[in-house]
This record gives structure tokens, sequence and C-alpha cells, in this order.
């Protein structure tokens, strides 16, 4: 049995960042139990997407504070629910930043469906807004749904945990995930947005005549999820409301590690994007390279909308 901690001490990671690595991944377990058990309603408070909070939202960013509060490793972070343009700083002198969105999909947590948290680690930059998506050293997702899995890389490949219940630990369940072309799956969010994009039409088109497979579930994390367990396939969001730092940076790091490819839908790579604001957002289209490449042949007069 080979479980995080063995995994990620064999790796290439340094001690700081594993240890930041297994403080979220005991937060992940935190968040599924308060998920199980508390109820789900909304608050009077806004993230910085101007989205009401749910209980759950303030919840979950309260128990990642405090696991990256203790580990000592972090000198700030930033989270999707803290409203500032500020890191919280954390420990002085480590050398480590931290982004993460505590519930990615939080408004569909109430229906049952799966929702993730999501988080990426950098070093080198003092603050985020001298970095690009390329100076994360790690990335990962934590996946709530009938069990918890957890998903990392630190650059040598992608791996998937599952968290084994009786012995507390989380468990690997498959290494090295790639994405491959001729997976026919697509995910397509703010598809009200997608319909007045020039070519956007045609692409759903597309995908429809190459009898793709429509899953979209409204958490990232389960859709990109799927994509890497499925080992191929295209999730599109061609709103800019998927945060740089939060969503789009760690899922590209990931998918990237794995094989595939994220694009801003104009031709650039997502990792390559300068972080403007600690709340920057960006579309997205990422999967594996030939489903990105294709879907970008349809999009690419449409640079001058971003």
């Amino acid at each position: 049995m080979t479980t995080l901690t063995k995994h990620l001490g064999e790796s290439s990671a340094s001690n700081s960042v594993q240890k930041t690595i297994l403080a979220s991944a005991a937060a992940g377990v935190e968040i599924y139990q308060a998920l199980k058990q508390q109820k789900i309603e909304y608050g009077n408070s806004h993230n910085t997407s101007g989205e009401a909070q749910l209980s759950h939202d303030l919840i979950a960013d309260e128990i990642l504070k405090d696991a990256l509060e203790a580990c000592d490793e972090v000198h700030c972070f930033v989270s999707e629910e803290r409203e500032t343009d500020l890191c919280f700083v954390s420990s002085p002198n480590a050398k480590l930043l931290v982004a993460f969105d505590p519930i990615d999909g939080s408004s569909i947590a109430g229906a049952g469906l799966a929702v993730g948290t999501s988080l990426g680690i950098y070093e080198g930059p003092s603050d985020f807004l001298s970095c690009t998506g390329r100076d994360q050293v790690a990335a990962m997702y934590t996946l709530y749904g009938p069990r918890i899995l957890l998903v990392y890389s630190v650059g040598d490949g992608v791996h998937l945990f599952a968290y084994d219940e009786v012995e507390k630990k989380f468990v690997l369940e498959q290494s090295d995930l790639k994405l491959h072309h001729g997976h026919k799956v697509c995910s397509i969010g703010s598809l009200q947005k997608s319909c007045d994009i020039k070519g956007f039409p045609d692409l759903i088109l597309h995908w429809e005549k190459e009898q793709f497979s429509l899953r979209y579930s409204g958490s990232m994390a389960a859709d990109i999820n799927g994509l890497l367990k499925r080992g191929g396939g295209v999730f599109a969001y061609p709103g800019s409301k998927l945060r740089l730092l939060y969503e789009c940076n760690p899922f590209a790091f990931l998918v990237e590690q794995a094989g595939g490819k994220a694009r801003d839908m104009c031709g650039r790579d997502i990792l390559d994007l300068q972080v403007k604001s600690i709340d920057a957002t960006s579309p997205i289209l990422i999967g594996a390279q030939e489903e990105v490449d294709t879907a970008e042949k349809y999009l690419m007069d449409n640079c001058k909308l971003y």
C-alpha cells in the first residue's frame, strides 16, 4: 500500500511542499466531514466574484486557513472566499505562496453532487502579482463525492489517491495519469456566453457531429477529474469568470503534467498569463492536446474579446 506520505517522500518535492500538501490533504478530510454534517445555506456575505457565500464556503475556508497556518511552511495565502488583494501572512520566514478555492462548485453541493477544493503552490515570487502559473511548484485538488479523492502533481506526473476511511490514510489508486486523443467527451460551462462567441456554435456542432458526450457538472474539479480518469476529452469555459489563481492555474498545471494543454481561447497558454490582480479571471480551453487544438481552430478569431 502506497500512502500519500510515502509517495511524496519519494518524489522531487521539497520538504516544505510535502508538508503543505499533507496539511491540505488533512484539511480536505475535515472539509468532507463538514459537508456531510452541516446544513448548507446562504449567508449574508459575498466572495470575490460577487456571489453569495454558502455556509460551507466559509467553513472550508477556515479549515484550510488553519491547516496552512499550522504547517508553518506557507509565507502567505489567498482564497477565493476572502475579498482582498493582499496575501494573508502565515509564516513570515517561509517561502511558499498558496492560492486556493475552498469549495469549487459550492452552489451544487446542496444537490448532492461532487464538489472539490483546488490549490496551487508557488515558490520564487515574493507575491502573486509578480508571478505566472509557471511559478507553481505543485498543484492539487481534493474531490468530495462518494469517496474522497485527491489528485496532485509536483512536476513529475499526476497521481490519484483515494481516502481509506478505515486506515485514515490517502492510498495511491492510479499513478502517472495521462490525457490522450480519441476520448469524445466535452464539458461546456457558461453555455449562454459561448453562443455569443464567434465560432463557438460551430464548435458545438462539430462536437455533436463527432458524437462527443456532454459531461458538465458545475464543479471544475469534478469535470477535470472526469477527463483525467477517462484519459481524454476537453473542458471549455468561454466566460471570463474562472479565477487564474484559484482554478485555472492549478488545473492547467495538472493537465499539462498529464500531457494535455490549457489555453485561454486566444492562443495563449494559461500558465503564461501574468497575474495582474488577485481575482484576475480568464476563459479556458483545457484537456487533451488534440481536442484543444481542434477547438482553437474554431475560436482563434476572438482574440480581441479578451
